[in-house]
């Protein structure tokens, strides 16, 4: 696409139009002059519009949440002739963003910052993204289509966490020692079968094949599953839901990657409209996890206080629990005090630092850790 100077266009035509009224030759010589500067910036910047191409240097752009950063743009430039002017311009969420091309006159490659900032994760669309090109007399401006989608996916932002990390005293029964668990994604080996080894470990069809018994051996990873409860209700998310939603989605995440690095298990239920469970092993489950929580937001649900002592009973083999919720309140505290007496289970809140400080002197006391995300940052 071309796109001339409406002023140009207007000086040209009074060029045009002088010799016809005024029969001096120094305005023939002016017209035909522009004319020929004009065809040759024309023809210089044609060669400049085919011969440069520009590419994001990844297939996909991945950001985080709330950090600014810099997706990196290659330029090259084939013919190495003098660049005056390059304009990248594209659009996100119908918002269009400039930016201008440097130390590009005689280098042949060129790599290009483009800021990036969100406020929300999801996946996001690039649109419309094109190259401008305008010669060095500011007159004339090509324009071509470099990608007319790409996709960007903004995931949680995880931070580094401060915290001792204790293991959950929820440890399976058949283990000998009672310090670790077996990873049964990992299997060490395969063994033939002796007394006493549990049914579940045993390889049916290599034992089939075999007409005799193997069992599989797994890795040992210390400690059992740690339950995490997150909450994911609406109603209990504020008046800043979507900045209280992306400040507890990334304490969660943060925290699970704090384990899982450390060898722990996680089991994870996410209450909102609808429960939904994951049990985290290994860094492929954490990712599985990080594209669930780029469109999964908070919905309208049942009250977390109610969830929590509905699904109690579900919760008997486990010796602790990390509730995420965003604001503690009176009514939380004194239930899940209730339910820590009722099951001998203890509780551990994650919270993003907005509860009453009334509310969060009285878990001193009642013996229930509160820990707000700005406070275990490092």
């Amino acid at each position: 696409m071309i796109k001339v100077k409406f002023t140009f266009i207007i000086i040209y035509v009074i060029l045009f139009a002088l010799p016809l009224f005024i029969n001096e030759k120094i305005f023939f010589i002016i017209f035909y002059g522009v004319t020929i500067i004009v065809i040759i910036e024309l023809f210089y910047l044609i060669l400049i519009f085919n011969f440069t191409l520009a590419k994001f240097n990844e297939k996909e752009i991945i950001l985080r949440v709330k950090d600014r950063q810099n997706v990196r743009v290659f330029i090259h430039n084939k013919l190495r002739l003098p660049i005056f002017y390059l304009k990248l311009s594209y659009k996100i969420d119908g918002e269009e963003i400039e930016s201008l091309v440097p130390d590009l006159f005689y280098r042949a490659n060129v790599h290009c910052n483009v800021k990036m900032y969100f406020e929300k994760r999801g996946i996001y669309t690039l649109e419309n993204f094109r190259m401008y090109f305008m010669d060095f007399l500011n007159i004339i401006t090509l324009n071509k289509l470099v990608y007319k989608e790409f996709k960007i996916k903004v995931y949680p932002n995880v931070k580094q966490i401060n915290l001792n990390v204790k293991y959950s005293s929820h440890i399976l029964k058949d283990e000998k020692n009672s310090g670790t668990v077996e990873d049964v994604v990992r299997i060490k080996n395969i063994r033939k079968y002796s007394f006493g080894d549990p049914i579940k470990k045993i390889h049916w069809k290599l034992s089939a094949k075999h007409n005799e018994f193997f069992v599989k051996d797994y890795d040992s990873i210390s400690g059992g599953n740690q339950l995490m409860v997150l909450n994911m209700n609406k109603d209990e998310y504020g008046f800043n839901k979507q900045e209280n939603d992306e400040e507890m989605v990334s304490l969660l995440c943060s925290i699970i990657s704090l384990y899982l690095s450390l060898g722990q298990c996680i089991d994870l239920r996410i209450f909102s409209k609808d429960v939904d469970n994951f049990l985290l092993r290994s860094q492929n489950d954490y990712a599985m996890l990080l594209e669930y929580f780029l469109k999964k937001t908070i919905e309208s649900g049942t009250h977390i206080v109610d969830r929590l002592i509905s699904d109690d009973k579900c919760y008997k083999e486990y010796g602790e629990i990390f509730l995420f919720t965003p604001i503690i309140n009176k009514e939380l505290a004194i239930n899940l005090d209730d339910l820590s007496r009722a099951s001998g289970r203890r509780y551990t809140i994650f919270h993003i630092g907005k509860s009453p400080m009334d509310v969060i002197e009285s878990l001193k006391a009642l013996e229930i850790k509160a820990y707000a995300f700005n406070d275990i940052i490092l």
